[in-house]
């Protein structure tokens, strides 16, 4: 029954979200939604999964943590909501829309250049020429704790240019499509090397042999429509082509998954359904981390090992994890995977009162971004470094449930690496194809 009672708490707080926020790409919409989706699924599987055995912590941390969330969010949000959504004009004659065109083309070019560069690299690395092949090679070897393939030093740099870029690339095609002056020869011409942009980024996080790689893509691109939609229509209401899209999104979404995971080489043949696979993929995290706090937690490994763990690696500090929770579960003769939900590594690391001081800290922080990204939905033409940074960090907020990469981000050198890359962008942006605004 106490699954149950999460569902009532978690809808309670998307309620809240949208009450005190309206936005649905605000930071406890997107939390709120992807757990209360996630607690709901786990309900589904009630007897398969024993959830009638599920444990009265699990609601504190889960549901509890969710809402403590929720409520820091609305304490740290700026006073001044009623903001005047698009008041900033669009005009594109501001902006040297030839040479946007020519840049971009530019980089579609080497950009292909730089992930056939990737391929060969794993090619001759794996010694496989089988394309599922080699994508399931690389990811057993980045999952491996002793890895033998690593990218060189520029083909990393590189990666990281070209995930900034799309990120930008997707502001500027949302702002385009949103305009609806796409129409335009001179406007229209651009949205081409934006898209041929955007497959190849797609296709590098294929490679990569991981499934956030490629859908973080699609996020961005959903997440600055919305921003602009905002905008344009000067209301937070939630626009009828999105309530559509999120039902053919629903279900060709499941045959992409499947689909998408047979090309990473991870059949979902084990799973006793195709809905059981997708399942464990946004369900199983609930039940796994009621598994976890469960067991008899030692873990007098370095402070913050598991939430910290980016900084110690950067910093080249020996992280002792005494405590490792991340072996595959299994119930019933169900698979569940083996991640967890974002609450893992804070209750592994820090406790129960631990993890809600945690769930305050990073509140914050995404809300101090949060609250100067809104200003994008004011100007929508301006390049908004907090809107970037926004964007990049929105993907893993919306992935609270699936495992613990929101604190591994926030916690480590990776905000700031972006903000600068942001910065020197922007830097460039406005000396050379738009004006200061």
């Amino acid at each position: 029954m106490l699954i149950f009672i999460l569902d009532i708490i978690l809808a309670f707080n998307l309620y809240l979200a949208i009450r005190f926020f309206k936005s649905i790409v605000s930071p406890p919409f997107l939390m709120g939604a992807g757990m209360l989706l996630a607690s709901i699924i786990s309900s589904f599987f009630y007897q398969e999964w024993s959830m009638m055995n599920f444990s009265f912590h699990s609601v504190v941390l889960l549901g509890g943590g969710s809402v403590f969330f929720t409520l820091c969010c609305i304490l740290f949000r700026h006073r001044n909501n009623h903001l005047r959504l698009g008041l900033g004009t669009v005009d594109f004659n501001k902006w040297n829309l030839q040479l946007i065109f020519k840049i971009l083309l530019v980089l579609d070019i080497l950009y292909i250049f730089h992930i056939l560069g990737i391929y060969y690299q794993m090619r001759d690395q794996f010694r496989i020429t089988v394309l599922s092949d080699l994508i399931f090679a690389r990811r057993l070897d980045f999952n491996a704790e002793d890895s033998d393939f690593e990218l060189s030093g520029i083909s990393i740099q590189i990666s990281f240019f070209y995930h900034l870029l799309t990120l930008v690339s997707a502001w500027i095609f949302a702002l385009i499509m949103s305009s609806k002056m796409y129409q335009k020869n001179n406007i229209k011409k651009i949205i081409f090397p934006i898209i041929i942009l955007f497959f190849l980024a797609i296709i590098e996080g294929v490679l990569s042999g991981a499934k956030g790689n490629v859908l973080s893509v699609l996020f961005s691109i959903i997440f600055y429509m919305i921003i602009m939609h905002y905008s344009y229509s000067c209301s937070f209401a939630t626009p009828k082509w999105l309530k559509k899209f999120i039902i053919v999104f629903g279900i060709l979404g499941s045959y992409f998954f499947v689909s998408l995971s047979s090309i990473l080489g991870r059949s979902l043949d084990s799973y006793n359904s195709g809905f059981e696979g997708l399942a464990v993929y946004c369900g199983a995290e609930i039940k796994n981390f009621d598994i976890l706090i469960n067991k008899n937690i030692s873990n007098s490994g370095n402070f913050g090992a598991h939430v910290f763990s980016n900084i110690y690696s950067k910093l080249h500090i020996e992280n002792n994890i005494n405590f490792n929770y991340h072996e595959h579960q299994s119930i019933n003769n169900h698979i569940l995977g083996n991640v967890n939900t974002q609450f893992a590594d804070l209750y592994v690391d820090f406790g129960t009162v631990g993890t809600f001081i945690c769930i305050g800290l990073i509140a914050f922080i995404i809300m101090f971004i949060y609250n100067r990204s809104i200003l994008q939905m004011v100007w929508p033409m301006t390049y908004n470094i907090y809107g970037i940074l926004y964007c990049l960090i929105a993907y893993y907020v919306f992935n609270w449930f699936f495992a613990g990469m929101l604190s591994a981000q926030l916690f480590s050198p990776f905000l700031l690496k972006y903000g600068l890359g942001a910065y020197v962008l922007r830097l460039l942006f406005n000396k050379i194809v738009a004006k200061r605004y």
